[in-house]
């Protein structure tokens, strides 16, 4: 058969998908920013189910041995048997319960915080190209003044900076999924944040707005936000509120007591002798079980024991045992769970408030008539009292980084009369 000049098409029989690659393969380039707020860092848990098997040694009942397994990290614990004979030396109990371990971090997101505090910007954002720039605005909203120079001057460890920048394609967390940056809100010279308290101070209610503001930088792939105004937290129902309070401004001394409004430094070099033995985990409310101040801080100064801080009547704030130093206001009697999370002198900061208690009758317990007589009831906060703890506690959950929860009323980590520390800590929480 003669050969002709007609054109062959192609065969891709071998390998029918290699045309794709002789056809203009088109992809669409975008980054899409789909939100940004401000969060905090929470660590995850997960719970487990444990077993064993305990050989009772020295006789006792079953609650002698759940005593044993109790700790801040389990929950449901339940024994076979269960029952309320007394045991024998070589009797066995299965004990079993759930227990919780860490399983990594999340961050969840805020609706507000006070002036100096520590918070993280998380960024969600799909994308492999270019810088995402976050910067802070106030909101003027119903105010007729701002109080802050927009953008927002913030640190970031000690650094003082305006924007947040992150690099899209090299800067997102792997485990989260999220681009996280840990910022404290304040400019880094003191001076400038004096003046933004004073600015805070003409408000009645010493609040404010924040919104965040994106750009993205440095890419030609096509950029979508989910607002037309690549604003954040600036709707009427995402709104981020920030507070300012008195201890916004305190700072501690070369000596580590807090210097600030309503607090005296007040040294009693006889609780002074011994350090804190690890990092801060806890900060615990007690009653003094007296009156005024001054005859809580001149038992301390003779016996030689008590908390960090003596609160008075008027709201004066007695600083009395350095930071850097171990009180002793937990006491004996600690219960099993305190001793199981390892809390205890050594790593706790406390705060007497100032307040008696009373009987039945309406009676002041004082010394040892008090020891012998039933305690009914404590002495009300007053709103002095209330304000300045809750100042004081926020300052120290600020410096420690703590959370609320982990402030302990004194009678739930150790044996002592009902609502010794819960009388304080239901005052302050509407100043929080």
């Amino acid at each position: 058969m003669a050969e002709t000049d007609q054109e062959v098409a192609p065969s891709y029989t071998a390998n029918p998908n290699q045309i794709v690659y002789d056809t203009p393969h088109v992809v669409d380039h975008e980054i899409n920013v789909l939100d940004i707020y401000f969060a905090k860092k929470v660590q995850k848990t997960k719970w487990e189910n444990k077993s064993e098997v305990y050989t009772v040694r020295n006789g006792g009942v079953i609650s002698d041995v759940v005593n044993r397994y109790v700790a801040t990290n389990r929950r449901s614990i339940v024994t076979n048997p269960n029952h309320n004979n007394r045991l024998r030396p070589g009797d066995q109990i299965t004990v079993s319960w759930e227990e919780s371990s860490p399983d990594g971090f999340e961050y969840v997101k805020i609706d507000s915080m006070y002036v100096g505090a520590k918070t993280f910007i998380v960024a969600a954002c799909n994308g492999d190209n270019g810088v995402l720039k976050i910067e802070i605005h106030e909101n003027k909203r119903e105010y007729e003044e701002v109080v802050y120079e927009n953008p927002i001057k913030f640190l970031i460890g000690t650094t003082e900076k305006t924007s947040v920048d992150f690099d899209i394609k090299n800067d997102k967390d792997a485990d989260a999924g999220l681009y996280i940056k840990e910022i404290t809100l304040r400019p880094q010279s003191n001076d400038e944040l004096i003046t933004i308290g004073q600015n805070f101070e003409k408000r009645t209610d010493k609040k404010g707005w924040l919104f965040l503001k994106a750009t993205v930088t440095g890419t030609t792939d096509e950029i979508k936000f989910a607002n037309d105004l690549n604003e954040f937290l600036n709707a009427d129902t995402n709104k981020f509120q920030v507070k300012y309070c008195a201890c916004n401004l305190y700072t501690v001394d070369s000596e580590g007591y807090i210097v600030g409004a309503k607090i005296t430094k007040n040294v009693i070099a006889s609780c002074n002798n011994r350090a804190l033995s690890g990092q801060v985990a806890i900060i615990v409310l007690h009653r003094t079980a007296g009156g005024a101040a001054s005859g809580t801080l001149s038992h301390m100064a003779t016996e030689g024991y008590g908390a960090h801080f003596v609160v008075d009547y008027d709201g004066k704030i007695y600083h009395a045992i350095s930071l850097n130093n171990a009180g002793s206001h937990i006491g004996r009697g600690q219960f099993a769970s305190t001793i199981a999370a390892g809390w205890g002198n050594g790593n706790s900061i406390g705060i007497e408030t100032c307040g008696y208690s009373y009987n039945e009758a309406g009676e002041r317990r004082v010394g040892s008539v008090g020891n012998d007589t039933a305690h009914s009831y404590w002495e009300t906060v007053t709103p002095a009292q209330a304000d300045s703890v809750a100042c004081l506690v926020n300052f120290l959950l600020m410096h420690y980084n703590l959370q609320i929860g982990d402030v302990k009323a004194h009678e739930n980590i150790c044996s002592k009369e009902p609502m010794e520390g819960q009388t304080v800590l239901n005052a302050i929480q509407t100043y929080l």
